[in-house]
């Protein structure tokens, strides 16, 4: 964002949570309504370059988030196999979705000078989001599966760090 060069400063990686419903059109292909919390941070301290090391902003945002996504498994097959008894099976799988995010950004300024920036003026906090996930999932028995899964979203908004305007030359 404006705080940090790089896409992802590590020491500012936070865990998000969620949950969702999924529906199986068949072995290989799945569609759930996902809900999403998140909390992200940054910091000009993270920053490579001094002068905005200097700056000294950070903010932290909370956000939440409503989508749809479509899974696909490579390997799925069916749980009850061909024998129709249950078959253990893990699976990894790929998803794209569609979705609509809401965020609130609070920045923290060392200078006083630079307490009026924020908030800017005329921002959004709502804006549609693209997820994109990987993931694995294990069929433990019949009726609970346990999975674990990463993922990015695009968020076509340059707000969620609440520096937008006032961050750029």
């Amino acid at each position: 964002g404006d705080l940090v060069k790089n896409p992802v400063a590590l020491s500012e990686t936070k865990l998000s949570y969620g949950g969702f419903l999924r529906y199986h059109l068949n072995d290989k292909v799945k569609i759930r309504g996902n809900f999403l919390y998140g909390y992200i941070s940054g910091n000009d301290d993270n920053n490579s370059d001094s002068g905005l090391k200097q700056r000294g902003w950070s903010f932290e945002a909370n956000i939440l988030e409503a989508c749809f996504i479509g899974e696909y498994h490579p390997f799925g097959r069916s749980r009850m196999g061909n024998t129709g008894i249950f078959a253990r099976q893990v699976s990894p799988y790929v998803g794209l979705g569609l979705g609509i995010a809401t965020f609130t950004p609070k920045v923290s300024v060392t200078n006083p000078q630079d307490v009026g920036l924020f908030p800017e003026q005329d921002e959004k906090t709502l804006s549609a989001s693209v997820p994109i996930i990987f993931g694995v999932r294990a069929d433990l028995m019949e009726n609970f599966s346990l999975g674990v899964e990463i993922g990015w979203r695009a968020t076509f908004n340059d707000y969620l760090d609440g520096v937008s305007k006032n961050g750029n030359n």
